[in-house]
């Protein structure tokens, strides 16, 4: 039996650590509102961490354009 190829997602926001932002699933792009809500929720120290989080997100997500767009085609 051949198996395809499976797809799968990471919840991006799951990966900030907050329960309230697991909820937000639609649209995929969370409203800076309801960001800013659970934000005004956190220890400074938490909210050091999500920010510290977040960059490192960005830096992959260049990281990994970088990679497609100089990946030479076969």
């Amino acid at each position: 039996m051949a198996l395809g190829r499976q797809r799968v997602a990471i919840d991006l926001l799951a990966l900030l650590g907050r329960p309230v932002l697991f909820e937000i699933r639609h649209p995929h792009v969370p409203k800076v509102s309801l960001l800013q809500e659970t934000l005004r929720s956190m220890r400074p120290d938490e909210k050091k961490d999500t920010l510290d989080r977040a960059r490192e997100l960005v830096k992959f997500g260049r990281a990994v354009e970088e990679a497609i767009v100089t990946m030479k085609t076969s």
